[in-house]
């Protein structure tokens, strides 16, 4: 099924709509390393994820984990980018519900900005004023 995997294993098990696939390096085989969906570069296969588990934490969460305030939170999430990035946030919409939920990486990149010594109360004046324009 994917020629360029020769040299790897796998161990399939499941049927119907959940199928688990482990695939194992064996003996002189290429490289194996994960790619993001929208990387441009060239793979044998993409790995699908489940959403849920990868975008976990809600606001709060987020927050909590970061101990902050949920406003400075937001704020510093605004700063980032991480509203904009699809790596970071991802929205579940279930009817009229839309839920945001946010993965690991949107975490570390809050925690490194705090960690390089982020000024949160600047970041949420900034926040604030870009929002009464």
């Amino acid at each position: 099924m994917f020629p360029r995997l020769r040299g790897l294993g796998t161990e399939i098990e499941g049927t119907g709509l959940t199928v688990r696939v482990r695939i194992t390096r064996v003996a002189d085989a290429p490289p194996v390393r994960l790619v993001d969906p929208d990387d441009p570069m060239e793979a044998a296969a993409i790995r699908e994820v489940d959403l849920q588990k990868t975008f976990k934490y809600g606001a709060k969460a987020l927050a909590g984990k970061l101990e902050i305030d949920t406003a400075r939170a937001k704020a510093l999430r605004w700063e980032l980018g991480v509203e904009d990035d699809p790596m970071c946030r991802h929205d579940f919409v279930f009817e009229k519900t839309r839920l945001m939920r946010y993965s690991d990486r949107a975490l570390e990149r809050m925690r490194a900005a705090i960690a390089a010594g982020a000024d949160l109360n600047a970041v949420r004046a900034r926040y604030r004023a870009a929002q009464e324009t």
